[in-house]
């Protein structure tokens, strides 16, 4: 991200077989709506006040919970 952390869906995470994770293959990406879990790579402090600021960039419709630090 244009911070130097990371984020992913859980929705965008595809199983593949050994042959195409090691090559090029091709996917179609899709935007979803509604509520959905996120992995960020971000420490706790920063995580909080990214998620803070994209949910305050719409007047209405977002929103965050459940921050979970793991491992």
């Amino acid at each position: 991200t244009e911070h130097g952390f990371g984020a992913e869906p859980a929705s965008a995470v595809r199983m593949l077989c050994a042959c195409c994770s090691e090559g090029t293959h091709q996917q179609e990406r899709e935007v979803r709506a509604g509520a959905q879990a996120v992995s960020l790579a971000a420490p706790e402090p920063e995580a909080r006040l990214l998620l803070e600021r994209w949910a305050g960039e719409k007047a209405i419709g977002r929103g965050w919970s459940g921050l979970e630090r793991v491992g």
